[in-house]
């Protein structure tokens, strides 16, 4: 468990959030570095869709975001 109050479940595709939507309170998404730039997006913005945290947004999409 993280200081967040969050346990965190590792996520490597789009598919992988299906699994946390009844656990959304309890259970946080951490994207595995090996995914790339493209679907760390649709990870991010499909979790933002079903409400879902995601515990270590990364600061490459951030910055690609704010362009």
């Amino acid at each position: 468990m993280l200081p967040s109050g969050f346990i965190p479940v590792l996520v490597r595709s789009v598919k992988d959030l299906d699994m946390l939507l009844t656990k959304n309170t309890t259970h946080g998404a951490m994207i595995a570095k090996q995914v790339g730039l493209k679907l760390q997006q649709e990870i991010i913005k499909k979790a933002q869709d079903l409400n879902i945290e995601i515990l270590n947004q990364s600061r490459k999409v951030k910055a690609v975001e704010q362009q």
